[in-house]
């Protein structure tokens, strides 16, 4: 068997584990993000490389604290790990960065994890925010949406990944702004270079 087809059933199978979900469902999900990362600024293996360093990071931030591993959101772009989410205390925000750091791979950790208790009408009005966002820039045909990641804590939308120019990248911001409850945009995003 080629490495390959190892290398992606072994993934497979770590996320079947992970996410508790019936193989049709995990076909479906792998079909389509397969699909996305062929779209992608990155290429296709830089992707993979990229969603396995997030895995990593998440599978060791669950063997510190499985409440940690639930509250957190990790996304990873060219080896720099964006942290997101929402902590009780500073010293939870520190040992998830520790965490990330120390996965072979990671070179940058960005933390944007919010000190907050966000209860669950917050949560479902993020929720709305991220939606509502993810919906504008994936219709915008200006926008190349497969390029970013979408979080949003607490009202603040926060913005990874790669833009084609600066106008695209305002362009988000300028939804972003559109949106009710929007307190804060934060965006980690690279300019492509031509």
């Amino acid at each position: 068997m080629n490495k390959i087809a190892l290398f992606v059933i072994t993934i497979l199978s770590f996320c079947v584990i992970l996410t508790n979900c019936s193989p049709t469902q995990l076909a479906l999900t792998a079909g389509s993000n397969v699909g996305t990362l062929a779209l992608e600024e990155r290429n296709f293996t830089d992707s993979i490389s990229d969603r396995v360093l997030a895995l990593r990071v998440l599978k060791d931030l669950t063997a510190l604290d499985k409440v940690l591993f639930l509250n957190l959101s990790v996304d990873v772009i060219a080896g720099t790990a964006l942290l997101t989410g929402v902590a009780d205390n500073e010293d939870i925000r520190l040992k998830a960065v520790k965490t990330a750091y120390r996965v072979p791979g990671i070179e940058r950790v960005i933390n944007e994890i919010q000190l907050s208790d966000i209860g669950i009408i917050d949560r479902a009005k993020d929720k709305l925010i991220q939606a509502e966002l993810e919906s504008y820039i994936a219709f915008d045909q200006d926008i190349r949406s497969v390029n970013y990641i979408i979080n949003v804590y607490d009202g603040t939308v926060i913005i990874f990944g790669i833009a084609q120019s600066n106008r695209e990248l305002k362009l988000i911001k300028y939804y972003a702004r559109d949106i009710s409850n929007v307190r804060n945009i934060i965006d980690h995003v690279n300019i492509k270079q031509s």
